[in-house]
């Protein structure tokens, strides 16, 4: 009776996180449409993209410290209501100078959303469930992102030239389904699972720093996540010196995106939470092996195998870094880890493209992928050589 009770306030939070994601993703899409539409600059988008990433990378921590005070239904709503104001700014651009004012505050409240929602999901996931069940749910999280990853750019890309002024009131009807979703934490025993005192942020900083095993799950997750984001956006740029058409670079994207999702799904089948750690390292050595690869594929095919086995290991990361910070983490510390892990993934995809558009001034796009693989696999020598030279017993878990 228990398990069915949980599963069914986990689907309560599911379906919230969902609705909000996919209309967040949406709206973010419309806006950068719209924006382009209204003749605003390249670079101005640029801009209102990355101001956005920074809020949220900000706010990330104390989004966690509202978590441990209201628990995720309040964060569920408040994100809803922000993307229900984001789709009133969005509803009509006056002019060039307004639509940038707009589209700033609009995206800023679409960031600040998903900081919102992803903190409520991942904190309330690892709260309720344990061991081999909360590597099974974050691995469908997972799963379930690489999906709307595909959805939300098809469904926005067929229906903007179609219903272009009430896309985005439509998208935030869409989200207002997030305030009448029933409390994910209805019933009082669940409250003390879901929502806990908090330790200062000092002394969970401390905790990190001395704990060798949350270190690297909190770098590898958010430098994968950094990688995986990166990967996107260097596939199309180095297309025409591949030789590959613009359907090529859809299929090698797809390709990408789905072997992430068939790798959630092996893990979420294979969960086995004693050997989280030992996952990390193996999948981060095969993709970063099998990056490095990458200079020298040639052609559509080679190049479609190698980004299907860099994502299927690199897919997993992200599921096994969120699991070990639940599994080796204090309860008192884990919601300030959580958003020390969010407020990397943000600024890691302000970083990450910055630092590709210098690199291809000087190399190639297969030859830059090359070199992230064997960042990778250097990385994680290091990491291997620390533990074994300063401390074989990872401290500072309790």
């Amino acid at each position: 009776m228990l398990d069915h009770t949980i599963n069914r306030l986990f689907l309560r939070l599911l379906t919230t996180w969902l609705v909000i994601l996919l209309a967040g993703r949406s709206l973010r899409m419309v806006l950068i449409f719209e924006a382009v539409s209204s003749n605003v600059s390249a670079a101005s988008v640029g801009a209102i993209i990355t101001c956005g990433a920074v809020v949220g990378a900000l706010i990330a921590v104390l989004a966690g410290r509202f978590y441990n005070r209201f628990g995720p239904t309040v964060l569920n709503r408040t994100a809803g209501t922000m993307l229900l104001c984001a789709a009133a700014l969005l509803y009509g651009f006056p002019t060039t100078c307004t639509t940038r004012l707009e589209a700033t505050i609009a995206n800023i409240l679409i960031c600040m959303s998903f900081v919102l929602s992803n903190t409520a999901v991942f904190r309330a996931t690892g709260a309720i469930f344990a061991g081999g069940s909360r590597v099974i749910a974050f691995s469908r999280l997972n799963a379930l992102n690489s999906i709307l990853e595909i959805l939300a750019p098809l469904g926005v890309g067929l229906l903007f030239d179609l219903y272009f002024e009430g896309l985005s009131a439509a998208l935030g009807l869409f989200a207002c389904l997030a305030l009448f979703i029933p409390r994910a934490f209805p019933s009082a025993q669940f409250y003390p699972k879901a929502q806990m005192k908090s330790f200062s942020l000092w002394s969970n900083l401390r905790r990190l720093s001395t704990s060798q095993i949350l270190l690297g799950g909190i770098l590898a997750g958010a430098g994968i996540h950094a990688i995986i984001s990166t990967i996107t956006i260097v596939i199309p740029i180095a297309a025409p010196g591949l030789t590959l058409s613009t359907r090529d670079v859809g299929y090698l994207l797809a390709a990408f995106a789905f072997a992430q999702f068939v790798a959630c799904l092996w893990l979420s089948a294979h969960p086995e939470p004693t050997k989280l750690c030992r996952r990390l390292f193996i999948s981060l050595i095969v993709g970063g092996i099998i990056m490095t690869m990458n200079y020298y594929a040639v052609g559509f095919y080679s190049l479609l195998v190698v980004s299907m086995i860099v994502g299927a290991a690199l897919g997993v990361v992200h599921p096994l870094s969120m699991s070990i910070i639940f599994q080796y983490a204090e309860p008192g510390a884990v919601g300030d880890i959580v958003g020390i892990r969010l407020m990397l993934n943000n600024f890691a995809r302000i970083l990450a493209p910055t630092m590709m558009g210098i690199a291809l001034d000087y190399m190639t796009g297969s030859l830059f992928l090359s070199w992230i693989g064997i960042a990778i696999l250097v990385s994680v020598g290091v990491a291997l050589w620390i533990n074994k030279v300063f401390n074989k017993t990872p401290t500072g878990i309790h």
